[in-house]
């Protein structure tokens, strides 16, 4: 009997199919019943509606809550941090998450927001540290749910991917900037190594074919779930008709994890890959499906090889303040004086516009500790 098992519920109603799901896989109650607190890491990276693929839709997120209420949980937060030039809230409305405070009593998060923590990364690739929000690492049991999709750069969304979100953007420029110039595939595994998930779901309801946002719509109708994320990601992977060895990120994690590689590693129970799966198209498939200026993928003739991303090109440390929403208590100056200094106008001001890296801990320390969280690290 394998230690890693995962169910795979089908049907027309997705609060059904997580409830099944759940049944399925086992290793619920046992960590939800433990906890007080729950971080509930969700997929709004654009604004987009419930049932386009592009986010996890809100009755599986209503069905998640009702299982941790359901399990006494009484501190349960709902969020994620978009990569958009805008709020997190503009998307929760567009997915319609915005009654879950009223109905349920959760909190809807902002991660890009939300007040951090510096997390050393064991075995890590690109990051020695990263800042993590506080309200991910206070929670006693961290649940991911995303919708797969597969992406025009040969990247794929799956659980793991889906911690893209938890770092806030204003250390890492917008969107993440220096993630994508750095690799996202080993960043994706530096996360991972940074915050642990507990429970994983598969929000296959719709998926999403060539696209994080605008991609094809592709109903599934099903939802994968399990205490093990790597292994709800490797049996996303196999339903989608993909290799999960052309995930960069999962081959990663596994061997740093001893595993699970493969499905002969995993039990699956419920509905069987083969009668709930179905292929969605990626640029390993066909290399014409590829940008034109993919950093992850290398065409030779007909074949599509995985390369990790090098960096296109430098990006500045040009830090920058948002004086609307500034409350000038003075933080950032205290700690930073080479870089920001309070106005008369009780405003934060930037005065050096590209200041020396050597500097960077520093200007770090001052966006961390900004009550209201104005500060960008990078242009």
């Amino acid at each position: 009997m394998t230690q890693f098992r995962v169910g795979i519920a089908r049907g027309d109603d997705p609060k059904e199919n997580v409830r099944a799901a759940v049944d399925l896989a086992g290793g619920w109650s046992e960590r939800a019943t433990r906890a007080r607190r729950v971080f509930v890491k969700v997929n709004l990276t654009v604004d987009r509606e419930s049932g386009s693929g592009a986010v996890t839709h809100v009755l599986v997120v209503e069905a998640i809550v009702e299982l941790l209420k359901e399990s006494g949980v009484r501190y349960i937060a709902v969020g994620d941090g978009t990569g958009a030039p805008w709020p997190t809230s503009r998307n929760w409305k567009a997915a319609g998450y915005s009654h879950l405070p009223g109905k349920y009593g959760v909190k809807l998060v902002d991660l890009n927001r939300a007040r951090t923590r510096r997390v050393e990364v064991p075995d890590h690739k690109n990051f020695a540290a990263l800042e993590i929000p506080e309200v991910v690492l206070d929670a006693d049991m961290l649940v991911v749910a995303t919708p797969p999709k597969t992406h025009d750069d040969g990247l794929f969304t799956l659980c793991g991917k889906s911690l893209f979100g938890i770092p806030p953007n204003r250390f890492y420029g917008a969107p993440r900037a220096i993630f994508h110039k750095l690799g996202q595939q080993a960043t994706v595994y530096d996360i991972n190594q940074a915050v642990s998930i507990d429970f994983a779901f598969i929000d296959g309801t719709v998926a999403m074919e060539l696209g994080f946002g605008d991609g094809r719509p592709v109903p599934l109708r099903l939802i994968v779930a399990g205490s093990n994320s790597l292994a709800v990601d490797t049996v996303a992977m196999h339903l989608i008709g993909q290799d999960p060895r052309r995930c960069a990120y999962l081959r990663y994690l596994a061997k740093a994890r001893g595993g699970p590689a493969g499905l002969d590693e995993i039990e699956v129970l419920g509905a069987t890959v083969e009668e709930a799966g179905r292929k969605l198209l990626s640029p390993w498939d066909d290399p014409a499906l590829a940008k034109a200026d993919s950093a992850d993928l290398k065409v030779v003739g007909k074949r599509v090889i995985f390369e990790e991303a090098p960096p296109k090109e430098k990006l500045e440390l040009r830090p920058q303040v948002d004086r609307s929403a500034c409350i000038g208590d003075g933080l950032c100056g205290h700690y930073c004086p080479e870089v920001f200094e309070l106005r008369d106008d009780d405003k934060a001001y930037v005065i050096v516009e590209r200041p020396d890296p050597s500097l960077l801990p520093k200007i770090e320390l001052a966006a961390r500790v900004c009550p209201t969280k104005v500060i960008a690290v990078y242009s």
